[in-house]
């Protein structure tokens, strides 16, 4: 099995960890050697600890160069493991279980059934 295989296993295993409630999220701050040396713009990182490893799933901003004078901003969902205070993994390979982990984390962290409940409709 290939390393990106491995990888889809654990986002596949996060999204059904995350849809049970074994996992929360919480919008926390990236790890420095995400933004530290870098044009990239980490604007939502989802944080959450998973067998004693730190995961974050996160969009981040990126500068897509046409030529050397002309670029546009992009923007793509990666995921990061830290382990003992070192990034081991940063998969930037698009997915639909890394878009639907990102999406699971952002909607836990905002707590929308408890906005509805308090609204008044």
């Amino acid at each position: 099995m290939s390393a990106d295989d491995q990888v889809e296993r654990l986002l596949m295993q996060l999204v059904r960890d995350t849809s049970m409630g074994a996992i929360r999220w919480s919008l926390t701050e990236p790890h420095y050697f995400l933004t530290n040396a870098t044009e990239d713009k980490v604007v939502s990182f989802y944080g959450a600890i998973y067998n004693q490893l730190e995961v974050g799933v996160y969009e981040s901003r990126y500068k897509y160069w046409h030529d050397e004078e002309s670029f546009h901003w992009s923007s793509e969902i990666r995921f990061s493991v830290v382990k003992d205070g070192t990034l081991v993994l940063d998969y930037r390979k698009s997915s639909a279980p890394l878009f639907q982990l990102f999406q699971m984390a952002k909607a836990q962290t905002l707590n929308i059934e408890s906005l509805l409940k308090d609204s008044l409709f």
